[in-house]
C-alpha cells in the first residue's frame, strides 16, 4: 500500500471492512398469486451476501402482504401485529 496516496488502514478501520450486517426485508420478487411475498434475512460479511428465509415457530415461511409488513415494522406496531414483530 502506497502510504503516500492512501492513509494508513487502523485496527477500526479493518473491523468496519469485516464487520458483519443485517436486514430484514420483504422480497416483492417472489410475490404469490394471492399477494403475500415471504419474509428474509440478508446477513452480508465480505461484500457477500446470504439470504434466508423467516420462519415462524412451526417451521413455516413467513408470508406477509406489503401492508402488514409496513404494519409489522413499525416502531409500535397495533396490538393485532405485535404478535408478528420481527424485529
Amino acid at each position: 500500500m502506497c502510504t503516500a496516496v492512501c492513509p494508513k488502514i487502523t485496527k477500526m478501520d479493518k473491523a468496519k471492512i469485516q464487520a458483519v450486517t443485517t436486514a430484514i426485508f420483504l422480497e416483492t420478487r417472489k410475490s404469490r398469486k394471492d399477494g403475500l411475498c415471504p419474509v428474509k434475512l440478508r446477513v452480508t460479511y465480505k461484500r457477500k451476501r446470504c439470504y434466508y428465509n423467516m420462519r415462524d415457530e412451526t417451521g413455516e415461511t413467513i408470508l406477509l402482504s406489503k401492508t402488514d409488513y409496513a404494519k409489522v415494522m413499525k416502531e409500535n406496531p397495533k396490538e393485532a401485529y405485535k404478535n408478528l414483530s420481527i424485529h
